[in-house]
């Protein structure tokens, strides 16, 4: 496919994207305004089980992070292309393909990203099964942390977090509380 069309180009991309063989795209030659802007490099993610595209800007001094949907995310690549960056090129696991020159290669990748980007955040305390935490209004009735509780659920595991190596070396411990509010830290410990 000797030099695509930008649409062609990215028609490639949205394909190898759809087929789970897409593995990053790089757009590079930068010629614009922002003068610490170097490049720009895409890949794939999953965000609540969707699918996205995370674009790293990578810029002299930082590199800063923004996810996409997909629809947004092929506008934001086309608008690039057009304003600014003149090579792109893409890394799928069938072949390497650079725009303009539309000239492709052998894959520098053989196997598909690995497309986990939402981490399980590990906790001292579980919410799930945890009545006390549902009774303080921290969780809802399916054992899952509300929206409102979400500091608090954080402060209690953080203050576990520390207390716990101080108290497991006490053979019989005593609380007592002599703070103010509802007493969640308490509850907890």
């Amino acid at each position: 496919m000797p030099n695509p069309s930008l649409p062609d180009f990215l028609s490639v991309a949205q394909d190898a994207q759809k087929r789970a063989i897409f593995v990053r795209l790089q757009l590079a030659g930068y010629k614009g305004h922002d003068e610490s802007l170097k490049k720009i490099i895409i890949r794939p993610v999953l965000i609540k089980q969707k699918p996205n595209l995370s674009f790293t800007f990578q810029h002299k001094t930082r590199d800063i992070v923004k996810n996409f949907p997909l629809p947004d995310a092929w506008h934001a690549v086309s608008n690039a292309l057009q304003n600014g960056f003149k090579v792109a090129t893409l890394f799928t696991t069938d072949f390497d393909m650079a725009w303009p020159s539309g000239k492709k290669n052998k894959p520098t990748y053989t196997e598909s990203p690995n497309l986990s980007h939402d981490h399980q955040k590990k906790r001292v305390i579980a919410a799930e099964g945890q009545a006390w935490l549902h009774a303080l209004g921290i969780t809802g009735a399916d054992g899952k942390v509300l929206q409102s509780g979400q500091d608090k659920y954080k402060q209690i595991n953080k203050f576990i977090e520390l207390i716990a190596p101080i108290v497991a070396d006490i053979k019989i411990p005593h609380v007592a509380d002599m703070g103010s509010g509802k007493g969640y830290l308490t509850f907890a410990l």
